[in-house]
Order: structure tokens, then C-alpha cells, then sequence
């Protein structure tokens, strides 16, 4: 059967763009289930010529079937691809992502031109769709989908996690044209860099996020030598990348792997620059030592607040103590510890974002190190979406298939408070702040430095 696999038009990361690992994931086990695949990632097409890339696509491979990928911020555009794929003939639509496995009867629902909603991880699922479309067996018996039939919603028992990660076959990245990606990392002059993941799941329950719900709360790994042996073939087919991001949720979750990884590297004398995120309470000196060893450059961190009672709130199970000191190892060794900040959570006072700002002095972060993020992003799944939905934030009507006038970043609904604006002007003024004012104490450069901005405007 001809696949078309999908990745739709979405906003861009300040790190740029990368190649959807989703997609490559998807495509090769497509491949390897003897199916036809072509990719199209609308990501990396001139804005002038979306319709045309999509329909010459069309028209040019005539796919059996259509796979679309859907993250929230991206959802409009999914949508949008299905009906244009619908109005060009009435061929299978499948869409998989996040976003749809949380709201995949709601999605269903509103959006006809969508047949089939893989849940949760789709490599096996969407191999099992195929083969029943292809021989003409019910869906019904496909594990882990939402589906549409005879105008009704039905949803399959869901699919275990894949446990053995090895068995996946590599992401296809040669039905990619990776020189057209520029995710970097953003040390240094900006080294573009080629990522790949390693594990899977989450054991944490941030409330502001849904990375456990999506791939499960028990981590499941990659071993070293399959690692190594997708390093190998990154290295043998584009040997332009120099530098590695290690794209799993916390790469430093477990010291004894991460120690292991980093030995099977350097044994592998494949000379790549790294870099991953991690959690500040899996850091000590020895996995530092270990991973500035065998390359890695970066280590980033969910920080998200300098106040112990805004961290709780987050259920981030960690303190400003255990930040301070994994920060502060990480840069002794002369590593980047790039941290990331959420001002406004709901509950957060005032002098509660003082002290993130604060912990950021303290912790001597430069620029490049600080990722400032204003608003809390209102993601479905999250106990936040819960929290503000039942207080009344988000109105009784809401549904992610349609636009609300509410704040929003990309698309996707925030959370707004009425200090907000002021958090805003100190951290988008953080570089000029931090350099004028180093020496004075905070309060007071807080206030010369509000006051100075006030008078620039007149």
C-alpha cells in the first residue's frame, strides 16, 4: 500500500527545525512492513507553496493512505491538510500525535475528514491499520485507535507500550532532506545539530505537562549498542553533523546508564559534540564527568522557578537548593546548563518570580543559558488544563477544534496574570538588567531598572 506521511506547517522553535523524528519512526516501520512510503514535511516548504507541495504529492504518488502527525500547536493545520487530502480523493485519513490521542473523540467529532486516530505511540498501530485497510478487515480489532464507523465513535482497547525499543528500526532519514533542517544548539555559534531519542516515558507528574500520560510513567531505554549503532549511521550518512541533541525527556534519569553511554561513545572514538536535557536532582559530579568525557557540551534543564512554594505547586519534586547545586556543578566543568523558566503558574506571587530571578543571578546564568517562558501554555491532559477549566479560566464551551478569544502562544491557549507584564519587561531586559545592576541588591535594580524603562517610553 502507498503511504503519505505528513508532518503539517508549524510555528518554529528558537532552536529552528529538525527533522520529525515521529515521522521517521513511522515511515521505517512502514517499510520494514513491506508498505510504499513517502514523506512530505510541510515544515520546511516556502509558505507561497504549501497547497503546491501538497498537491503535487498527491497527485504525483497517489497514496492508499494518509498519515498525518498532530501536536497542539499544530492542530489547525492538520485539520486543514485532511480536508484538502478529502477534497482530493476519499482515500484513508490517519492522524497520530499528541494532541489527537488526548482529544481524539472530540477531534472526531468535528473534523470529518478524519477517518482514523492513532493513540499514543503509532509505529505498531499504524502498521495494523494498513494491513486491515489493505486486506479489508475491520478496524475493530486494530489495538490502540479511535475510529469512525457508520457515523459512530468507537475506540479499540488500548495498545501496550512497545517495551523492547531496540526491535524499532531506525528512523528513516534518508527519505528526508536533512540539509534543510537548522536545529542547533544554542551554545556557542549555534552548531546545527542532528537529534535522536533513547528512551521513552516520564515517571514525573509536572502539572503543566502530559509526557506521562502520552508515553507512560515507566521509562523504557534503548540499549547502548543500538545507540551507538544509529550514532554510526548518522555519522556514515550525513557526516555534515558534527553535534548530537539527545531528544529523550531526562537523558540523565539514570546514572548508571547514562555512565555506561557515555564509556560505549567514547569507545566508539565517533567524535560527536552532544547535548540532551536532564533533571537537576540526577546530577553529581561523576555522570558530569562522565558525559563532558564522551562529548556533551549542554546539559538542559526544566528549572521553571526560583521559589520552592511555585515549584510545589508545579509538583516539580525538586527545591532551589538541588537546583543550585546540579547548576552548579554543570558549569564548574565548563558545560552550558541551559535552564528554562515559567513565570505567572497560577498561584505564583510576586516575590515568588523575584526569586526566580534572583536564583538566576545567583546561578551566574548568561543569556544564552536562560529560556524565558511568560506565560504557562495550557496543554490538554495537563493537570493545569483540569485546574483552569473547573475555576472557570477556560470558558464551558471550549473544544481544541475551534479558536477562542483567549491569550494564547502559537495557537495554543496560556495562562495570564496581572503581573505578567511586569515579569516581562525585567526577563525580555534580562542581558541590559543583569550587567547595569550586577552589584546593586535586587530589589532596588528592579526598581531603577522599571523606572528607567518607563522613562525611555516617554
Amino acid at each position: 500500500m502507498r503511504v503519505l506521511l505528513i508532518k503539517p506547517f508549524s510555528w518554529n522553535s528558537a532552536k529552528g527545525l529538525g527533522f520529525p523524528l515521529s515521522l521517521g519512526y513511522l515511515a521505517s516501520s512502514l517499510l520494514s512492513a513491506g508498505e510504499e512510503v513517502k514523506v512530505l514535511d510541510l515544515q520546511i516548504a516556502a509558505k507561497e507553496d504549501y497547497d503546491g507541495m501538497l498537491s503535487r504529492a498527491l497527485s504525483d504518488f497517489e497514496p492508499e493512505l494518509v498519515g498525518i502527525t498532530c501536536n497542539s500547536h499544530e492542530r489547525f493545520y492538520s485539520f486543514d491538510i485532511a480536508r484538502k487530502v478529502k477534497r482530493w480523493k476519499d482515500v484513508p485519513v490517519v492522524e497520530g500525535g499528541p494532541h489527537v490521542t488526548f482529544t481524539a473523540e472530540e477531534t472526531l467529532q468535528h473534523v470529518k475528514e478524519i477517518d482514523v486516530i492513532a493513540l499514543h505511540e503509532g509505529e505498531d498501530t499504524i502498521v495494523d491499520v494498513t494491513k486491515a485497510l489493505k486486506f479489508g478487515h475491520s478496524l475493530q480489532n486494530v489495538k490502540g485507535i479511535a475510529y469512525r464507523d457508520n457515523g459512530s465513535i468507537r475506540k479499540t482497547p488500548p495498545r501496550d507500550f512497545i517495551e523492547d525499543l531496540d526491535r524499532l528500526p531506525l528512523p528513516a532519514r534518508e527519505l528526508f532532506d536533512v540539509d534543510k533542517y537548522d536545529l542547533y544548539l544554542p551554545i556557542y555559534d549555534r552548531p546545527k545539530a542532528m537529534h535522536l531519542l533513547t528512551s521513552r516515558g516520564c515517571p514525573f507528574a509536572c502539572r503543566f505537562c502530559s509526557a506521562k500520560e502520552m508515553a507512560g510513567r515507566k521509562v523504557r531505554f534503548s540499549s547502548p549498542a543500538r545507540i551507538i549503532k544509529e550514532m554510526e549511521s548518522i555519522k556514515s550518512s550525513h557526516p555534515q553533523y558534527k553535534w548530537l541533541f539527545f531528544y529523550d525527556d531526562h537523558l540523565t534519569l539514570i546514572k548508571s546508564r547514562v555512565i555506561k553511554l557515555c564509556e560505549e561513545i567514547i569507545r566508539s572514538k565517533l567524535e560527536f559534540n552532544w547535548g540532551c536535557y536532564g533533571r537537576v536532582d540526577s546530577i553529581d559530579e561523576e555522570i558530569v564527568d562522565a558525559m563532558k568525557e564522551s562529548g556533551c557540551r549542554m546539559i538542559s534543564f526544566g528549572v521553571e522557578s526560583g521559589s520552592d512554594t511555585v515549584l510545589g505547586l508545579m509538583q516539580k519534586m525538586v527545591n532551589a537548593k538541588i537546583i543550585e547545586r546540579a547548576v552548579d556543578i554543570v558549569k564548574k566543568r565548563g558545560l552550558i546548563a541551559r535552564c528554562s523558566f515559567i513565570f505567572g503558574y497560577p498561584g505564583e506571587r510576586f516575590k515568588d518570580s523575584l526569586s526566580t530571578i534572583n536564583l538566576c543571578r545567583k546561578l551566574g546564568l548568561g543569556t544564552d543559558e536562560i529560556i524565558w517562558n511568560f506565560n504557562p501554555v495550557i496543554y490538554p491532559s495537563t493537570q493545569l488544563f483540569e485546574d483552569l477549566k473547573s475555576k472557570g479560566y477556560l470558558p464551558e464551551e471550549f473544544n481544541w477544534c475551534e479558536r477562542f478569544n483567549l491569550p494564547d502562544y502559537k495557537d495554543v491557549p496560556i495562562y495570564v496574570n496581572r503581573a505578567s507584564k511586569v515579569k516581562e519587561i525585567i526577563g525580555r531586559g534580562y542581558k541590559k538588567f543583569f550587567v547595569e545592576y550586577k552589584d546593586t541588591p535586587l530589589h532596588i535594580a528592579i526598581f531603577r531598572y522599571l523606572i528607567k524603562r518607563i522613562q525611555e517610553k516617554r
